[in-house]
């Protein structure tokens, strides 16, 4: 689970999974007006006010709290940097896996492998 975040209802996660599923229909038509004459600078104020939108009516559901565990901010910046990598790794990999279109749960050695028949 999510630090500040409390265990939630079945009904709450049903209101904020509709929500998701609305936010996304307006996504689309976000996506859609991209596509057009319209002012793009409008279009991107519109889409960034939709994402926070839903990202407080969201909140506002969950009522996150603010940590009261005593912080050591290094530590959490260290392990943030690190954590930051290795999902860039998994994206890469995955993204290698795409693009040979390997199946996925491949292991290293088979990574290893496709990228040499790959190479070769």
């Amino acid at each position: 689970m999510v630090k500040t975040y409390t265990e939630q209802s079945d009904t709450n996660i049903a209101l904020v999974n509709c929500f998701k599923e609305i936010e996304e229909g307006l996504n689309r038509l976000v996506d859609l007006s991209r596509k057009t004459d319209l002012d793009q600078r409008c279009v991107s104020i519109a889409s960034t006010h939709f994402m926070e939108g839903f990202c407080a009516l969201n909140r506002a559901i969950f009522k996150p709290q603010r940590l009261t565990e005593v912080i050591e901010l290094d530590d959490a910046f260290d392990r943030a940097g690190r954590l930051m990598r290795e999902r860039q790794k998994e994206l890469t990999v995955e993204g290698t896996i795409k693009a040979l279109g390997l199946p996925r749960g491949l292991s290293s050695a088979d990574m290893d492998r496709a990228n040499f028949r790959s190479v070769v």
